[in-house]
């Protein structure tokens, strides 16, 4: 779909959004996680993201500590992605 394929390092600015809930709109979000990307080595981070995106969505915030544990390292997931798009992305820029 034109006009949804993403750089590495504009997923993981997103992904920065998305965890700091500055996004521009819930949609800006799911736009990302719904569309296939064209170049598929993004498309796994993609994939991934969506879900670990789920798994957020599913273990909010709550007083049972596995469910809180699973929230966080879906977090760190993300974060984890995040920078490793940011490492492909830097890797491209010095070759």
């Amino acid at each position: 779909m034109a006009g949804f394929e993403k750089t590495a390092a504009e997923i993981a600015d997103l992904i920065d959004r998305f965890l700091s809930d500055k996004l521009m709109s819930r949609g800006e979000w799911y736009d990302f996680v719904d569309r296939s990307q064209g170049d598929p080595k993004l498309d796994v981070f993609r994939n991934r993201c969506a879900f670990f995106s789920d798994q957020l969505a599913k273990n909010e915030r709550s007083l049972d500590l596995s469910r809180n544990d699973r929230w966080e390292d879906a977090k760190q997931e993300l974060r984890a992605i995040a920078d490793h798009l940011r490492a492909m992305e830097e890797s491209t820029h010095h070759r």
